[in-house]
């Protein structure tokens, strides 16, 4: 994904499959979860979840930092999909706690909130700006491939389709 490319639904669809496949891969995550509906998507791991402390130069939460492309040298995957939102909603699992930010337009509405329960790993829920949510199968397409890219030796992908309630699960054992 180049930074000035048009990155539409499908793509961020991708892009956050990979990341939560990534956090598999590392062995860090079991399950994967990506469910699509009319106009957003919700991918979620039981990885680590995003860090939360404070970037050293600027003082902001990293998870900030990330989805935001703050830091020097070529902007992440996940700061990419957020420039390609309408918006995007993150929650993740650090230090013992569940934390929440909101973007509107690649933008933090407001600062990193710490929220009651403590689930682990990260969800990212997105309403790409560009084409409409994939059907099943092309979602489930989308899912195989992204296993054979990444290689995961051992995970569980959920696909749900919130429009058709279409629901399956994929085993790499």
């Amino acid at each position: 994904m180049e930074p000035q490319e048009q990155v539409d639904f499908e793509g961020v669809v991708r892009a956050l499959l990979l990341n939560a496949l990534r956090e598999a891969k590392e062995g860090h995550a079991a399950e994967v979860a990506v469910e699509v509906g009319d106009d957003a998507v919700r991918v979620t791991d039981d990885g680590r979840g995003l860090p939360v402390h404070a970037h050293p130069q600027s003082g902001r939460p990293l998870v900030e930092v990330i989805l935001t492309g703050l830091r020097r040298g070529p902007a992440n995957t996940l700061a990419r999909v957020n420039a390609h939102c309408l918006w995007l909603e993150v929650e993740t699992h650090a230090g013992g706690a569940t934390w929440f930010q909101r973007y509107e337009a690649a933008k933090p509405e407001g600062d990193l909130a710490r929220r009651s329960g403590a689930r682990r790993g990260t969800a990212i829920m997105a309403a790409p700006a560009l084409g409409t949510p994939p059907s099943f199968e092309a979602l489930r397409a989308l899912a195989r491939a992204a296993l054979g890219e990444v290689q995961v030796p051992k995970v569980r992908v959920r696909l749900k389709d919130a429009r058709s309630a279409r629901d399956e699960t994929i085993t790499v054992a």
